[in-house]
């Protein structure tokens, strides 16, 4: 079950898993990254999803081991090695991250099962969502809907059992009644999740990103954030 912790003090919120650079991507995202929690980044565009995922890691790297699943061939070597270069260490940064391939959503639970093997993992990043769902079944199948339940079922015993956080990626479907963009999974997923961060590209050309904080399990002041993606990573709008 879901717990906000609005519900408490504030001073009693655990600190973020890693602080992110830029500050607007902290704001944005890194403060969200809460041990014990599950979050979800998504939007219309795999690109700039794909890579908050790959920096995420990067980042969680410099001090923890991290897990980044991929589902779709979504992992980038190259991507990773430029995300490196603001590094010292890169090549220890770069023995902390774990690379895994998920088929299904019975990938992901019988995952599970081996992350007490990893030693100081920090935090699953998986990429994407939404194509592991197209492996398990077909779109609103009420069998693929059950499993994901019980797969987010796992999935929070885990963060509770070993406080890591686990993010994941997904893109978005337009609702046919309302027009409005949600994330692949709808409430099923939606329940489960403690924040929701949507991306939009509203800038093609000068890779501007906006990032809305849809729901967040603390409180936020600010909840739209705009940000510029390069191609070492991320960067203050200047």
């Amino acid at each position: 079950m879901r717990i906000s912790l609005s519900a408490f003090d504030v001073d009693d919120i655990e600190n973020p898993i890693i602080r992110l650079y830029p500050e607007v991507l902290h704001r944005s995202v890194g403060r969200l990254l809460l041990p014990g929690q599950i979050s979800l980044l998504y939007g219309e565009t795999k690109a700039p999803l794909t890579r908050l995922a790959h920096f995420i890691t990067c980042s969680i790297a410099e001090k923890h081991q991290v897990l980044f699943l991929d589902s779709s061939n979504n992992y980038n070597a190259s991507l990773v090695k430029r995300y490196l270069e603001r590094f010292q260490n890169r090549r220890d940064v770069l023995e902390n991250i774990l690379v895994g391939k998920v088929l299904s959503l019975s990938d992901l639970v019988n995952l599970t099962e081996q992350v007490d093997e990893i030693q100081n993992l920090r935090c699953i990043v998986l990429d994407s969502l939404s194509g592991v769902l197209n492996l398990s079944g077909s779109p609103g199948a009420i069998e693929r809907q059950r499993f994901l339940f019980k797969t987010l079922h796992v999935m929070r015993k885990l963060v509770n059992l070993t406080d890591i956080h686990f993010v994941s990626t997904s893109y978005s479907t337009q609702d046919w009644d309302t027009g409005e963009r949600r994330p692949i999974g709808g409430n099923v997923l939606a329940h489960n999740l403690d924040s929701i961060l949507r991306v939009n590209i509203i800038d093609e050309k000068k890779k501007i990103l906006q990032i809305e904080i849809e729901r967040s399990s603390m409180p936020t002041n600010h909840d739209i954030f705009a940000l510029k993606s390069s191609i070492s990573g991320f960067r203050t709008i200047s």
